[in-house]
């Protein structure tokens, strides 16, 4: 009896850790710089090429977890973060996050020269026109948006980081894991 009381404490104990620390992870991403809407809202549709100049549709969320950033090769700070975005790809890919770097009003063959100096590999989307990207609100780049499954918006970031942080990484994997 004593030790069903007890399995019974932990297993109680535990179920509000999990969504508390959700909640810690977010805190600890305004911490580091992110925006965090008090309500998520749907990220919308993007038109974007790919690397063959064709044109394709972004629809973030449909099942899993997006991050969409917003460079140039020609801005410092996104050109510092392109290392980590590379290994964060590598990382959290597999298990299910889609990353869309979207290049800013640059020659594509410029672009993937630039990458392969930089040995980056994650897929690149390049972004001719301007017209439609005032539901982002980008002010400046570079501008990095983690978007959740069901196409919500989680958090914004208006600056570079590193995206092989252990806390972005953590937070990234909660979204990955979670069910609707």
């Amino acid at each position: 009896m004593k030790r069903c009381r007890i399995a019974l404490s932990i297993f109680f104990l535990l179920i509000p850790t999990a969504v508390l620390t959700a909640d810690a992870d977010l805190i600890r991403l305004k911490q580091l710089g992110f925006t965090v809407p008090a309500e998520r809202t749907e990220a919308p549709p993007l038109s974007v090429s790919d690397e063959s100049g064709k044109n394709r549709k972004i629809i973030p969320g449909t099942g899993r977890v997006t991050l969409m950033t917003f460079w140039t090769t020609w801005c410092p700070p996104c050109r510092a973060e392109l290392p980590s975005l590379q290994r964060l790809h590598n990382l959290l890919s597999p298990q299910g996050l889609r990353i869309y770097a979207v290049n800013m009003n640059e020659e594509i063959l410029y672009v993937q020269d630039f990458l392969k100096s930089m040995e980056i590999s994650l897929p690149v989307s390049y972004f001719p026109d301007q017209t439609n990207l005032g539901a982002y609100n980008l002010k400046g780049i570079p501008a990095s948006y983690l978007i959740d499954k069901k196409g919500q918006v989680t958090a914004v970031l208006k600056d570079s980081t590193q995206w092989d942080n252990p806390l972005i990484i953590r937070t990234i994997r909660e979204l990955l894991e979670e069910t609707y």
